[in-house]
């Protein structure tokens, strides 16, 4: 059969004579269709009626059907005109076209999803070999970029720390688009820019007095894209946070010039599918407060990468504004039935006795456990690794540590804390 069970369409070349991709039984099996019609696989109708791509298709998988023909002219057999590189497209953009926006209106197109990119495909040849090595499970590969502040409440003017992190590869597989790769081909003002003009960023708006947002200011990091990719440990800028107290927002954005180099805040940024808006508060006093951290390090396989993970927890204690001090802090972890599924005592200590003191504004982190990072296995009784971390007491930000095979999923994924016993004293 040229479709397998986990997603992938090929063709069986170990038999002769080879068989080809059939419409009905191997791509709309794939994509979860009841049609042998191409053309249905190809295209659906928008709200509008006008043609867009089908959403079945997914955009993330290195090879599927992109653009060729132009002028009204078809292009019946780009894979064999362009055999090492036809899936990306007679743009060089795999047919995937990224979301430019400014200031005033990048929060429009925040949903948590797409972010305002869409995926575009040949309008005059549906042809059936686009299909060829089609992967239907490849994921977003934006979930290997990790941008997040390092706190949700911040005193008048303090410093709020805006941490990213490249995965090692960006994502990128025999079967799936890696961010280098597609930053690489992304058109921004009609002009194709490189991974190394690209910069991760942070956009930041204020909420108004009748809940609407508008844009204050923002921040970039020093380094690339590329460098990121070669360099895959956490970096971080420092953001220096207005005097003016009340709520802010947060938008993890792309651009082409970093803040150093802007003498004016620049017209256009980039979205980033997947990510979503997050919000902090500019307070007069923030009390002292804890938070866990969850790494994932998986070692599946390609057709089951959704198991044999580990996962490793982190405590950070925060000492608010004028400093505190942690004792007999509890870490307890529950199955969603309730049953114990782990406890930990002393964690501000990695189970030793005794305080921790945390000055003014600053973070410490400890590996949660005795004397080293606690870590429990994706054991079968969780379905996937959102339902896992859900169901684990405590709050927690994934992200997937350098080297990671992880399926896609969103981040961060946050829950209410759950850190029975001990006491936060402020000074």
């Amino acid at each position: 059969m040229p479709h397998t069970s986990n997603g992938k369409i090929y063709i069986d070349k170990t038999v002769t004579p080879h068989r080809g991709i059939d419409i009905g039984g191997d791509i709309a099996v794939v994509l979860g269709r009841d049609t042998k019609d191409i053309g249905q696989l190809y295209w659906d109708k928008d709200k509008y009626g006008s043609t867009i791509a089908h959403p079945a298709v997914n955009m993330w998988s290195r090879k599927k059907p992109v653009p060729w023909s132009i002028n009204n002219t078809r292009n019946l057999h780009p894979q064999e005109a362009h055999q090492n590189d036809w899936w990306k497209g007679i743009d060089g953009n795999f047919g995937i076209v990224a979301k430019s926006a400014d200031t005033s209106n990048v929060l429009s197109f925040i949903d948590g999803e797409m972010n305002g990119w869409t995926y575009s495909r040949d309008a005059l040849a549906p042809r059936v070999y686009d299909f060829e090595d089609y992967y239907q499970n490849a994921p977003n590969p934006f979930d290997s970029l990790f941008l997040q502040a390092d706190r949700d409440a911040v005193a008048p003017g303090g410093t709020l720390t805006f941490q990213y992190q490249l995965r090692a590869g960006g994502g990128a597989t025999a079967d799936s688009l890696g961010i280098v790769e597609l930053a690489s081909g992304l058109q921004v003002g009609g002009v194709q820019k490189s991974i190394s003009d690209l910069y991760a960023a942070f956009i930041i708006y204020k909420k108004q007095s009748g809940g609407s947002y508008t844009y204050y200011d923002w921040c970039s990091a020093s380094e690339t894209l590329s460098d990121l990719e070669s360099d895959p440990a956490m970096h971080s800028v420092a953001y220096t946070v207005p005097n003016t107290l009340g709520e802010y927002k947060y938008v993890p954005v792309m651009t082409t010039v970093k803040k150093e180099q802007s003498a004016q805040a620049i017209s256009s940024f980039i979205t980033i599918p997947g990510t979503d808006a997050a919000s902090f508060v500019i307070a007069e006093n923030v009390n002292p407060y804890m938070q866990v951290d969850a790494f994932v390090v998986n070692s599946g396989t390609s057709a089951n990468p959704n198991y044999n993970n580990t996962i490793y927890f982190y405590v950070e204690f925060f000492g608010g504004s004028n400093g505190g001090s942690f004792d007999n802090i509890s870490l307890a972890f529950q199955t969603s039935q309730g049953v114990a599924y782990k406890t930990l005592t002393n964690v501000q200590n990695q189970g030793v006795s005794g305080a921790l003191t945390v000055p003014a504004n600053s973070f410490v982190r400890k590996p949660a456990g005795s004397g080293n990072v606690y870590s429990t296995p994706w054991t079968s009784q969780f379905v996937t690794l959102e339902n896992l971390i859900r169901n684990l007491g405590g709050e927690a930000r994934i992200y997937p540590q350098s080297g990671s095979t992880l399926a896609s999923y969103k981040v961060p994924i946050r829950e209410a804390a759950g850190m029975p016993g001990g006491t936060v004293t402020p000074f």
